[in-house]
């Protein structure tokens, strides 16, 4: 450690001094490098979180929509089975018209 911080121990306590405060320096140098490293990981994390709560809310809205758009696929199936019925009615009666009408000229009108 001595020889690649500090320089060798050539003239006592003065170079003792100066090799502690480099060593100093360079633990204080780290400690901020430590701590910056610490405070863009929380700005990341910060980030990452309110990136994360706004696709946890756009996620709900379409959520909300899908079950909104069932809903409404649901009475509109309920709507075209009705008509498919009514249909199939009107289908059913128009062939016993048929069969019941004896001219060749025979005219129906439906309304509805």
């Amino acid at each position: 450690m001595d020889e690649g911080i500090c320089r060798p121990m050539g003239r006592g306590f003065e170079d003792r001094i100066k090799c502690q405060n480099v060593l100093q320096e360079t633990q204080l140098r780290s400690q901020k490098q430590v701590s910056d490293l610490k405070f863009r990981m929380d700005n990341a994390n910060t980030s990452t979180k309110a990136q994360l709560n706004q696709q946890d809310e756009k996620i709900m809205e379409l959520i909300t929509q899908n079950g909104e758009l069932q809903g409404e696929l649901l009475g509109v199936s309920e709507q075209n089975e009705a008509l498919i019925e009514r249909v199939e009615r009107l289908t059913d009666l128009v062939e016993i018209l048929a069969k019941r009408c004896d001219t060749v000229y025979c005219i129906i009108e439906i309304s509805t």
